[in-house]
C-alpha cells in the first residue's frame, strides 16, 4: 500500500514537472479572464455573479474606478495597474512556452533576470505610485497601465527561467 502511495506521488511530481508551465500559464488565464468577465456580466444585467467576481478582486486590488479601466460600460475587476501587471506577466509566460518549443529555446535556456534589471523594471511603478501616494502628481491610467507592464514584465522574466530550473532539475533522473 506505501509503495503505491509512493508511486503516485512520484507520478503526479513527474506530471507537475514536464508540465509545470501550462498550469502557471492556466492559472495565470484563470485569475485574469473573470476581471474581464464582471464588467460583462454587469453589461448584460448579470448584476449578482459580477458582484461577486468584484468581491473576490476586491482581496487583491482597491478597484478605484478613476484608476480603472472601463470595459463593456463597467469598470473592470482589476485597477490600470494591477490588470497591466498580471496581463505582461501572463504574457511572459506565453511567449516563454513559444520560446522553449523552438529548436533554439530546447538548447539554450534563458536565464532568470538579474535582480537589478527586475529592480530597474519595478522602480517605475514604485515612483509613480509612491508620488501619487505623497500628492505630488495625480498618475494616468495609462501611466499605471506603463508601469504595470514592465514590472509584470519583469516579474516573469524573472520567474520563468528560475521555475524552468528548478523543475528541470526534479526532472533530470
Amino acid at each position: 500500500m506505501a509503495e503505491r502511495v509512493v508511486t503516485c506521488i512520484e507520478r503526479l511530481a513527474s506530471f507537475i514537472a514536464r508540465h509545470w508551465l501550462l498550469a502557471v500559464n492556466s492559472a495565470m488565464f484563470l485569475f485574469i479572464f473573470p476581471a474581464f468577465l464582471a464588467p460583462y456580466l454587469m453589461s448584460i444585467g448579470m448584476e449578482r455573479p459580477a458582484k461577486l467576481v468584484y468581491a473576490l478582486y476586491r482581496l487583491t486590488c482597491h478597484q478605484l474606478p478613476e484608476r480603472s479601466f472601463f470595459v463593456f460600460g463597467h469598470k473592470m475587476a482589476l485597477c490600470a495597474r494591477c490588470s497591466s501587471l498580471y496581463i505582461s506577466f501572463w504574457g511572459v509566460g506565453l511567449f516563454y512556452g513559444l520560446w522553449r518549443s523552438t529548436p533554439l529555446g530546447r538548447r539554450c535556456r534563458l536565464s532568470p533576470l538579474r535582480l537589478r534589471f527586475l529592480f530597474l523594471l519595478a522602480l517605475p511603478m514604485a515612483i509613480d505610485g509612491t508620488m501619487q501616494l505623497l500628492g505630488f502628481w495625480e498618475s494616468t491610467n495609462t501611466l499605471r497601465a506603463i508601469t504595470g507592464a514592465l514590472a509584470g514584465g519583469g516579474f516573469g522574466l524573472f520567474a520563468y527561467p528560475l521555475l524552468d530550473r528548478g523543475f528541470s532539475e526534479v526532472r533530470e533522473p
